[in-house]
């Protein structure tokens, strides 16, 4: 049987019992003409003011901010060239950073609420990406990656259908002292204080794992640091089936590309 021909018996199915529960509810209802004429009283209603609470109001549902983030009384929302920021009593939003011809976003909180790390890039096609920390408040900001130049879509020869961020953020570790990151040549860690940067790749670990490599690396993803702050947790797919359970690889951050596959 085919898909038109199973939806049109199930609409039929359908419209037959739901017909046949028609009969039977008016079978056994009282006739209309020994119906007891009711007169209809209308219902006194008394309408209680709500009283608002005018002391930090919610920010209008029509605002042109997508909040991303919070971290105490404190949001973060990107907005095409900048990053602002809005707070109680939510009267007005600050742009902490905003640039022309630059891009802003892929925000992501410090444990300990004092720092914020971003990804910016150009307009350009391809687009040169970088990472960047701040204060909170938008002070003390540094570049913290070298700039990448991001990639074209072989397909259709432009920029359609690829990040527009070449390299960002992912996460910072639970003492704040490592940035989890990705770019354009997958997933990496950074030393805040150095600024050194550690590949994570392990090709030698996949290929004994039996899986394609080259995919694999493609699609790693960052999931998240342990409470303990050595190791953390990844994932990726070993298939274009995306019903497919994902590959977690559970890996220390001094030796990354020797992971445990869960």
């Amino acid at each position: 049987m085919s898909r038109v021909s199973i939806y049109a018996y199930t609409f039929q199915c359908g419209v037959i019992i739901t017909f046949l529960l028609l009969i039977t509810a008016c079978g056994t209802s009282t006739p209309l003409e020994t119906h007891t004429q009711t007169q209809l009283i209308p219902a006194t209603v008394t309408l209680v003011p709500t009283q608002m609470n005018t002391t930090a109001p919610i920010p209008s549902s029509t605002s042109t901010l997508k909040p991303q983030i919070t971290f105490d009384r404190i949001i973060l929302s990107e907005v095409g060239n900048a990053i602002w920021a809005i707070s109680p009593p939510f009267k007005s939003a600050v742009p902490l950073f905003q640039e022309e011809n630059v891009i802003f976003g892929v925000t992501v909180w410090s444990h300990d609420g004092e720092w914020i790390a971003y990804a910016k890039a150009t307009l350009d096609c391809p687009a040169v990406g970088s990472i960047w920390i701040s204060r909170f408040d938008g002070s003390d900001a540094r570049q913290i990656s070298p700039s990448i130049e991001g990639v074209i879509n072989q397909e259709t020869g432009d920029c359609s259908l690829v990040s527009s961020f070449p390299d960002g953020p992912s996460a910072f570790s639970s003492n704040d002292t490592l940035l989890a990151a990705h770019d354009t040549d997958g997933m990496k860690l950074i030393y805040l204080e150095t600024e050194e940067t550690v590949r994570i790749s392990p090709i030698d670990a996949l290929t004994a794992e039996g899986v394609d490599v080259d995919f694999t690396l493609d699609w790693l993803q960052w999931r998240s640091f342990s409470t303990s702050g050595d190791k953390a947790l990844l994932s990726t797919r070993t298939s274009d089936d995306f019903a497919a359970p994902p590959l977690l690889l559970w890996i220390r951050l001094d030796d990354p590309d020797h992971p445990t596959f869960l």
